[in-house]
């Protein structure tokens, strides 16, 4: 009997501490449902429909193929300087058929492609992605309301290729951007405001980029058939764009 009355009381406690099975029932039931959406609402959190764009949204994307290229043109560029230098360069200055100037030509002609798609792929953008507020991510109705005056305020992400083609995220405000042509071309926005985020960063990770580029004929601009995401980027990059234009 004594056994019997301990299990009881620990039984007892068990059920003080966890849900019963009704209320388990609840918290599982199926999403949409009207006992899901009161144990979501009761408890804080907010239901499963009440969101539908996640809070960083991608309203443009360069393409993998396209990123993917010049992330490996990058790391084949280090190689052959690489090679040049350690390889090459070594065996003609030590072969005594081979001039003196040879030596240094080498290390130059092996700088000089590696010069060079750093210098024009360093503005390159992969992604952008923007911070969208609560309203905005529950319909598409309300994200295209929000669009058509998107706040300077608001927090965009510019994803660019460091010098081993390892990706850099820059965070600034739309308010910070402007139109340009700088390097000929080659860059299409640039950042007025820069010095106070590279004042943060550590010396060995160098200053934030301020120009960028952001291809016309990305993902964004497909002429074939198109998916609903890639049509809905379509029309926030535009605005961003315009808004951009109008700063």
């Amino acid at each position: 009997m004594y056994e019997i009355g301990a299990l009881t009381a620990i039984f007892r406690r068990l059920g003080r501490k966890y849900p019963r099975p009704n209320t388990l029932k609840k918290i599982f039931a199926a999403p949409g449902s009207k006992s899901s959406h009161r144990v979501f609402a009761t408890s804080g959190y907010a239901t499963p429909s009440a969101v539908v764009y996640p809070e960083q949204l991608v309203v443009y994307h360069a393409g993998i193929a396209r990123t993917v290229f010049i992330g490996c043109m990058k790391v084949n560029t280090i190689f052959l300087f690489s090679f040049s230098c350690l390889v090459i360069a070594p065996s003609f200055y030590v072969s005594p058929e081979r001039p003196n100037w040879t030596v240094p030509a080498v290390i130059i002609g092996g700088a000089i492609p590696m010069a060079f798609v750093t210098y024009t792929s360093m503005p390159f953008v992969g992604y952008v992605r923007v911070k969208l507020p609560g309203f905005a991510r529950r319909s598409k109705d309300q994200l295209m309301q929000w669009a058509q005056k998107v706040p300077p305020n608001t927090e965009i992400d510019l994803m660019t290729m460091r010098f081993s083609g390892r990706p850099r995220v820059s965070r600034m405000l739309l308010s910070d951007l402007r139109e340009t042509r700088a390097r000929w071309g080659i860059a299409n926005l640039a950042r007025v405001s820069n010095s106070t985020a590279s004042a943060s960063n550590p010396w060995w990770m160098g200053k934030d980029p301020h120009i960028f580029y952001v291809a016309d004929n990305g993902t964004n601009n497909r002429k074939s058939p198109i998916s609903e995401t890639i049509a809905l980027r379509q029309v926030m990059w535009q605005r961003i764009k315009d808004r951009i234009r109008e700063q």
